[in-house]
């Protein structure tokens, strides 16, 4: 039974635009829902523009309802005006409710509204949720001391719309015609940062290497974000450009694009591949839903060695990692060792068996239930604290980013700051590089 008796659950009214995001929050509050059964629980929704005046009002309505929780789940907006709030809306001495945090990856790009909770983090009890174990170290480099209130725990995902089975993966190749074609599938956005160039490129050399059909199926949905910490903004039609031109020449027999699936569809497309291949070095890529969900369909999975994807290691069996190659820009993987890395996979054997398991241990570590479970278990020992402040470091963050609010990486000569190898070397990046 957990010391909570009266619960609100906080996220914002309308869904957000990213498809992932939409996920995990749905996810978050359907696992809040198993936790907390046995008591008073109510969805609260803040709007996108939230203000202080608007945070000071919801946290006048959970004082009125007397919570004794706060759970965020959303990662926009950024949560500093409810935070003011509750600490304004309890200036008469009433004690504020405990508020559980889940961070995600954008908590870096966000800093400057995290600053403006400085002076009132210090009277709200906290405890912060990150999903992956680089993560929580890059949290606790811009906190003071906060390792009794940062807990890892991946984004929860729902055993109801991704799970494996055989009769139906059978089913499903049939249905597609793909006889003893094998499949390497990629989902999510397509953009720089997820390097799709980098993956046809490492996909073309391996088909040409394979004595059986190998095709690559991508899903998602085209993407403009370019690299705007170094203050390249994309106009619409950029990254297209850009993704044309850098294939130009190359035989892409074999290539599809299936476009944005639909839940049923995308499990489909995960039951009919063999391997789920991401090559993302996203800056702010903290966990990644659509590697978990097609390991819960059981699929082995080829990810870059670079932030949250580094925690897969530990979560899902066959994960193999590529390692990363740093440019003046941006990071890329190592394309050469890419290209041997997916070889060697593509020609292990792997059975349906192998695929049952695969999928059961997945349930086991990142399912809605199984997370509730972690989450009733250990709840008591979540510890709330006050006087969460921020690091020398997290001030230098926002000191970049208040000189240079279109690009605060960018150093001289287009090449990174200094200041982005030590945050970043959490991510997977060597700290302390001369570049200035």
């Amino acid at each position: 039974m957990s010391r909570y008796k009266k619960v609100a659950i906080v996220r914002r009214e309308r869904p957000s635009a990213w498809v992932s995001c939409q996920a995990i929050t749905n996810n978050l509050e359907k696992m809040y829902q198993k936790v907390f059964s046995d008591v008073f629980l109510e969805t609260m929704y803040c709007p996108e523009n939230l203000n202080d005046y608007s945070g000071w009002d919801l946290a006048n309505q959970i004082k009125k309802g007397n919570f004794d929780l706060v759970v965020w789940i959303d990662h926009k907006p950024n949560i500093a005006p409810l935070i003011r709030g509750l600490k304004l809306a309890n200036s008469d001495g009433e004690q504020i409710p405990a508020c559980f945090i889940h961070l995600f990856g954008d908590f870096v790009l966000d800093c400057m509204k995290w600053e403006t909770s400085k002076n009132f983090l210090k009277d709200v009890p906290v405890h912060f949720f990150v999903a992956s174990n680089e993560q929580k170290k890059l949290v606790q480099f811009l906190f003071n001391e906060i390792n009794d209130s940062v807990t890892v725990l991946p984004f929860p995902v729902d055993e109801s719309s991704y799970s494996f089975n055989e009769i139906e993966r059978k089913q499903v190749r049939e249905d597609f015609a793909l006889g003893e074609k094998k499949i390497l599938f990629y989902s999510g956005r397509i953009s720089l940062q997820k390097n799709i160039i980098d993956l046809i490129q490492t996909y073309v050399a391996v088909r040409e290497m394979c004595d059986f059909e190998l095709e690559l199926w991508i899903a998602g949905d085209w993407d403009d974000i370019l690299l705007p910490y170094i203050g390249r903004i994309g106009a619409p039609g950029t990254y297209y450009a850009n993704f044309t031109n850098g294939l130009e020449g190359m035989n892409l027999d074999g290539v599809k694009f299936v476009g944005n699936l639909e839940i049923k569809m995308l499990r489909k497309h995960y039951l009919a591949a063999d391997y789920f291949v991401s090559f993302s070095t996203y800056n702010d890529e903290d966990y990644g839903m659509a590697p978990a969900e097609a390991g819960m369909c059981g699929l082995p999975l080829i990810l870059s060695r670079w932030g949250g994807y580094i925690s897969f290691g530990d979560i899902f069996h066959d994960v193999t990692h590529v390692p990363l190659k740093l440019t003046q820009e941006r990071v890329q993987i190592d394309k050469t060792i890419a290209i041997k890395q997916m070889f060697k996979e593509i020609l292990k054997e792997d059975k349906d068996t192998r695929r049952i398991a695969r999928s059961i241990y997945a349930k086991e570590a990142v399912s809605i239930q199984s997370v509730a479970n972690f989450i009733k278990k250990e709840i008591d020992r979540f510890v709330c604290i006050k006087m969460v402040s921020f690091s020398p470091d997290f001030y230098s963050l926002c000191s970049l980013f208040r000189m240079n609010p279109l690009s605060p990486f960018k150093g001289r000569n287009g090449q990174f700051v200094n200041f982005y190898y030590n945050l970043y070397s959490y991510y997977g990046l060597e700290k302390n590089r001369s570049n200035n």
